[in-house]
């Protein structure tokens, strides 16, 4: 436990990726929903991009998770509409989750706390957030379940976005980032290291799921905005996805636990 983050409500966030004077703002903003809520508030985490060099500003949301002790429906009432419109201007999305929810959630749920497990940072209180067991097991049923879910449905987002570049690219970049996030868990269960960086990480797909790393390096342009989508490049772009998930879905079957 960490007893100064446990005894302050004076938030201060230090990330690498994100402008100093944002970080003011957001730490003002985590520093007032503490003092609304302070005896029933376990721990305030960063979570997600804004982490990694990933994030890119004015584009990525600042994500939080505030876990608490006990959650009630009273303790919303107290949040100031001023807050919660400060928190919308700065970009910044808040999960907010008991202790009780979160040990029995993780279990139906391990990919999405497993991947805050690996990619957080303690503001506040105590680093509840470590606190749920993530068995190898439970990450390869969901693991499988998502990629048969995602190679099942993936054509039939094509069809219905095919006549909508805006709506394409936002298929594309969510399905995506979910590819990348199966991939590090297909890595994580096969025992490999996941680099931090996007190259080296894309590099380490390319060796064990036989992806290009090229055509990664085309989806993360499309991300990054450098590569504009269109009716050209589109069917590519979704070609691309189908083939990495295909193989994940194919490969997973191969992991004992």
């Amino acid at each position: 436990m960490n007893e100064e983050l446990l005894n302050s409500s004076d938030i201060k966030v230090h990330v690498p990726h994100i402008p100093a004077q944002m970080a003011e703002q957001v730490s003002k903003c985590c520093e007032e929903l503490v003092l609304c809520h302070k005896d029933h508030i376990l721990s305030v985490n960063v979570i997600g991009s804004a982490l990694s060099p990933e994030f890119m500003l004015g584009q990525s949301d600042i994500n939080l998770i505030v876990i608490y002790n006990d959650l009630e429906f009273d303790y919303l009432q107290i949040i100031s509409s001023g807050l919660i419109t400060r928190f919308k201007k700065f970009k910044i999305n808040t999960r907010i989750i008991s202790k009780r929810n979160l040990m029995s959630s993780a279990p139906y749920f391990p990919i999405d706390f497993w991947s805050m497990q690996q990619q957080h940072m303690l503001l506040y209180g105590e680093d509840v957030l470590l606190e749920p067991e993530i068995t190898h097991k439970d990450l390869l049923w969901q693991l499988n379940h998502e990629a048969k879910g995602m190679r099942m449905r993936i054509k039939q987002q094509l069809w219905q976005s095919s006549k909508n570049i805006g709506q394409a690219r936002k298929t594309v970049l969510r399905y995506f980032n979910s590819v990348i996030l199966l991939s590090k868990v297909f890595m994580h269960l096969k025992n490999y290291p996941i680099p931090s960086s996007t190259p080296a990480l894309f590099d380490e797909i390319n060796k064990l799921l036989f992806v290009d790393a090229n055509s990664l390096e085309t989806l993360n342009q499309i991300k990054q905005g450098n590569l504009k989508l269109t009716k050209g490049n589109m069917y590519n772009a979704y070609e691309i996805l189908f083939k990495i998930i295909k193989k994940i879905d194919d490969q997973a079957g191969s992991i004992k636990c």
